[in-house]
Protein backbone atom coordinates (compact mmCIF):
# COMPACT_ATOMS: atom_id res chain seq x y z
CA UNK A 1 0.00 0.00 0.00
CA UNK A 2 1.02 3.64 -0.39
CA UNK A 3 1.13 4.03 3.42
CA UNK A 4 3.56 1.13 3.61
CA UNK A 5 5.81 2.70 0.97
CA UNK A 6 5.75 6.14 2.63
CA UNK A 7 6.39 4.72 6.08
CA UNK A 8 9.11 2.50 4.68
CA UNK A 9 10.90 5.40 2.99
CA UNK A 10 10.78 7.65 6.04
CA UNK A 11 11.57 5.25 8.88
CA UNK A 12 14.45 3.23 7.53
CA UNK A 13 17.95 4.40 8.33
CA UNK A 14 19.18 2.77 5.12
CA UNK A 15 17.11 3.01 1.99
CA UNK A 16 15.97 -0.22 0.36
CA UNK A 17 18.47 0.20 -2.45
CA UNK A 18 21.30 0.28 0.09
CA UNK A 19 19.92 -2.80 1.87
CA UNK A 20 20.10 -4.75 -1.39
CA UNK A 21 23.34 -3.08 -2.47
CA UNK A 22 22.05 -1.72 -5.78
CA UNK A 23 21.91 1.70 -7.42
CA UNK A 24 18.67 3.67 -7.71
CA UNK A 25 18.61 3.04 -11.46
CA UNK A 26 19.14 -0.72 -11.13
CA UNK A 27 17.13 -2.95 -13.45
CA UNK A 28 14.49 -5.33 -12.10
CA UNK A 29 16.85 -8.25 -12.87
CA UNK A 30 19.70 -6.59 -10.94
CA UNK A 31 17.40 -6.07 -7.96
CA UNK A 32 16.23 -9.70 -8.11
CA UNK A 33 19.81 -10.98 -8.21
CA UNK A 34 20.86 -8.71 -5.34
CA UNK A 35 17.85 -9.83 -3.30
CA UNK A 36 18.71 -13.52 -3.76
CA UNK A 37 22.30 -12.90 -2.71
CA UNK A 38 21.23 -10.86 0.32
CA UNK A 39 18.73 -13.54 1.40
CA UNK A 40 21.42 -16.23 1.20
CA UNK A 41 23.77 -14.07 3.25
CA UNK A 42 21.30 -13.08 5.95
CA UNK A 43 18.91 -16.04 6.18
CA UNK A 44 18.44 -17.16 9.80
CA UNK A 45 19.22 -20.80 8.90
CA UNK A 46 22.75 -19.69 7.99
CA UNK A 47 23.31 -18.47 11.54
CA UNK A 48 22.00 -21.35 13.71
CA UNK A 49 25.44 -22.05 15.22
CA UNK A 50 26.13 -18.41 16.11
CA UNK A 51 25.71 -16.57 19.39
CA UNK A 52 22.38 -14.92 20.26
CA UNK A 53 23.50 -11.40 19.33
CA UNK A 54 24.71 -12.49 15.89
CA UNK A 55 21.45 -14.39 15.30
CA UNK A 56 19.39 -11.33 16.23
CA UNK A 57 21.41 -9.08 13.93
CA UNK A 58 21.10 -11.58 11.08
CA UNK A 59 17.36 -11.89 11.68
CA UNK A 60 16.94 -8.10 11.65
CA UNK A 61 18.96 -7.85 8.42
CA UNK A 62 16.88 -10.63 6.87
CA UNK A 63 13.72 -8.67 7.72
CA UNK A 64 15.20 -5.51 6.13
CA UNK A 65 16.05 -7.52 3.00
CA UNK A 66 12.49 -8.91 2.84
CA UNK A 67 10.99 -5.43 3.26
CA UNK A 68 13.29 -4.01 0.58
CA UNK A 69 12.30 -6.80 -1.81
CA UNK A 70 8.58 -6.32 -1.08
CA UNK A 71 8.93 -2.69 -2.20
CA UNK A 72 11.57 -2.82 -4.93
CA UNK A 73 10.44 -6.15 -6.38
CA UNK A 74 7.02 -4.73 -7.24
CA UNK A 75 7.10 -2.17 -10.06
CA UNK A 76 4.21 -0.07 -8.76
CA UNK A 77 5.50 -0.01 -5.17
CA UNK A 78 9.01 0.81 -6.40
CA UNK A 79 7.75 3.83 -8.34
CA UNK A 80 5.86 5.07 -5.27
CA UNK A 81 8.93 4.51 -3.10
CA UNK A 82 11.17 6.38 -5.57
CA UNK A 83 8.75 9.32 -5.55
CA UNK A 84 8.76 9.35 -1.74
CA UNK A 85 12.58 9.31 -1.65
CA UNK A 86 12.63 12.23 -4.08
CA UNK A 87 10.14 14.18 -1.96
CA UNK A 88 12.24 13.56 1.16
CA UNK A 89 15.42 14.67 -0.60
CA UNK A 90 13.77 17.84 -1.84
CA UNK A 91 12.24 18.50 1.58
CA UNK A 92 15.60 18.26 3.28
CA UNK A 93 16.97 20.85 0.88
CA UNK A 94 14.35 23.50 1.61
CA UNK A 95 13.40 24.62 -1.89
CA UNK A 96 12.81 28.40 -1.83
CA UNK A 97 12.06 28.84 -5.54
CA UNK A 98 10.65 26.65 -8.29
CA UNK A 99 11.48 28.32 -11.58
CA UNK A 100 11.19 27.22 -15.22
CA UNK A 101 14.52 27.51 -17.05
CA UNK A 102 12.81 29.85 -19.53
CA UNK A 103 12.34 32.43 -16.73
CA UNK A 104 16.03 32.53 -15.83
CA UNK A 105 18.44 35.07 -17.35
CA UNK A 106 20.84 33.48 -19.83
CA UNK A 107 24.36 34.78 -20.47
CA UNK A 108 27.25 33.50 -22.53
CA UNK A 109 30.68 33.98 -21.01
CA UNK A 110 34.10 33.05 -22.31
CA UNK A 111 35.67 30.47 -20.03
CA UNK A 112 38.61 31.82 -18.06
CA UNK A 113 42.13 30.38 -18.13
CA UNK A 114 41.58 28.93 -14.64
CA UNK A 115 38.54 26.98 -15.85
CA UNK A 116 40.43 25.61 -18.86
CA UNK A 117 43.96 25.07 -17.51
CA UNK A 118 44.19 21.71 -19.25
CA UNK A 119 43.81 23.19 -22.75
CA UNK A 120 46.72 24.98 -24.41
CA UNK A 121 46.08 28.59 -25.30
CA UNK A 122 48.00 28.49 -28.62
CA UNK A 123 47.10 26.25 -31.54
CA UNK A 124 49.64 24.26 -33.60
CA UNK A 125 49.36 26.81 -36.41
CA UNK A 126 50.66 29.55 -34.15
CA UNK A 127 47.29 31.24 -33.67
CA UNK A 128 45.24 31.54 -30.53
CA UNK A 129 42.49 29.00 -29.89
CA UNK A 130 39.23 30.75 -29.09
CA UNK A 131 37.85 29.85 -25.68
CA UNK A 132 34.51 28.06 -25.75
CA UNK A 133 31.50 29.97 -24.57
CA UNK A 134 30.07 29.00 -21.20
CA UNK A 135 26.28 29.31 -21.01
CA UNK A 136 25.18 30.43 -17.56
CA UNK A 137 21.60 30.82 -16.35
CA UNK A 138 21.04 33.09 -13.35
CA UNK A 139 18.15 33.89 -11.05
CA UNK A 140 18.15 36.46 -8.24
CA UNK A 141 17.86 35.26 -4.66
CA UNK A 142 16.20 37.29 -1.93
CA UNK A 143 19.60 37.59 -0.19
CA UNK A 144 20.83 39.72 -3.11
CA UNK A 145 23.10 37.07 -4.63
CA UNK A 146 22.39 34.82 -7.62
CA UNK A 147 21.64 31.22 -8.35
CA UNK A 148 23.98 30.21 -11.17
CA UNK A 149 23.37 27.20 -13.39
CA UNK A 150 25.54 26.15 -16.32
CA UNK A 151 24.58 24.08 -19.36
CA UNK A 152 26.97 21.43 -18.03
CA UNK A 153 25.03 21.28 -14.73
CA UNK A 154 21.83 20.73 -16.67
CA UNK A 155 23.34 18.06 -18.90
CA UNK A 156 24.48 16.21 -15.75
CA UNK A 157 20.83 15.93 -14.74
CA UNK A 158 20.93 18.39 -11.86
CA UNK A 159 17.73 20.29 -11.15
CA UNK A 160 18.29 21.71 -7.64
CA UNK A 161 20.86 24.47 -7.11
CA UNK A 162 22.12 26.45 -4.12
CA UNK A 163 22.42 30.22 -3.92
CA UNK A 164 25.93 31.66 -4.12
CA UNK A 165 25.36 33.73 -0.98
CA UNK A 166 23.02 31.83 1.35
CA UNK A 167 21.56 28.40 2.05
CA UNK A 168 18.42 28.72 -0.10
CA UNK A 169 17.82 26.36 -3.00
CA UNK A 170 16.17 26.70 -6.40
CA UNK A 171 14.54 23.89 -8.34
CA UNK A 172 14.27 24.12 -12.11
CA UNK A 173 10.78 22.86 -12.91
CA UNK A 174 10.86 22.68 -16.74
CA UNK A 175 13.62 22.72 -19.27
Amino acid sequence: TNEEVTSSASTSTRCHYEVLGVELDASADDIRRAYKMAVRRSHPDKHTNKDKDTKEKASAEFQRVQTAWNILGDEKRRKEYDKELERQEEGSLSIAYEVPLSEMDCEEEEESDEEREDEPRNSDEGGVNPRPKLVVYTYPCRCGQLFEVTEEDLSDGCEIFSCMGCSLNLKITKR
